[in-house]
């Protein structure tokens, strides 16, 4: 059955941002799909739509390049604890926006965000040494598409920051027709010679 072109874009064929895989397959995967806090690199950029607290004191939602090994070793628990607590298969991955409950017997609710908060700072600050922003440009959502096809294929921009230019976006509901700004990067020049590089006259 066919759908209309005004109705919300679903993701069968699996490409919604809602129930993309949060666990990246390498570190240099997890810096290009983290979210952050952008407050030192990017001033201009303080509103961030990721929520980072800890609600009702034990549960959180799953942000981009975080697994269940990075809340376990913030929590200082073994992963399987957290499995259990979860109702989660062995290696079944968790999902951006999936709520998850946690264990703090450890370590307190705060002392858990500030590390979680400083994993994606670093992240972003190291993205922010190769990259800066040029410009912006608006995009159309068309049939087909969703954030997680935009940023990483269709632009090659980190997810985290295709949500921070459009703050209201609800992933769940990327719509035909909707329009996004995008942020536009280009490469920061390292100006530093190469190793090795003769910058001496012979005499």
């Amino acid at each position: 059955m066919g759908m209309e072109d005004d109705l919300p874009v679903h993701v069968s064929d699996g490409l919604i941002a809602r129930v993309e895989q949060a666990e990246p397959a390498s570190a240099e995967e997890a810096e290009d799909i983290a979210p952050t806090l952008p407050l030192t690199v990017q001033p201009d950029l303080s509103a961030d739509p990721s929520d980072y607290s800890v609600v009702a004191g034990e549960t959180i939602e799953v942000q981009a390049a975080e697994t269940l090994g990075h809340y376990a070793d913030w929590l200082e628990v073994r992963a399987w604890r957290l499995r259990h607590l979860n109702d989660m298969r062995y290696r079944q991955p968790v999902v951006i926006g999936q709520r998850l409950s946690l264990d703090f017997a450890r370590v307190s609710a705060t002392d858990f965000e500030q590390r979680r908060i400083a994993y994606h700072q670093a992240l972003q600050e190291a993205f922010f040494k190769r990259y800066r922003i040029a410009g912006t440009t608006t995009h159309s959502v068309r049939r087909g598409e969703s954030l997680w096809v935009l940023a990483r294929r269709s632009y090659e921009i980190p997810i985290w920051l295709l949500r921070q230019y459009n703050p209201d976006l609800d992933l769940n509901n990327v719509n035909v027709g909707m329009s996004l700004t995008v942020p536009q990067l280009e490469p920061i020049e390292d100006d530093r010679p190469a190793a090795g590089t003769a910058t001496a006259k012979a005499g």
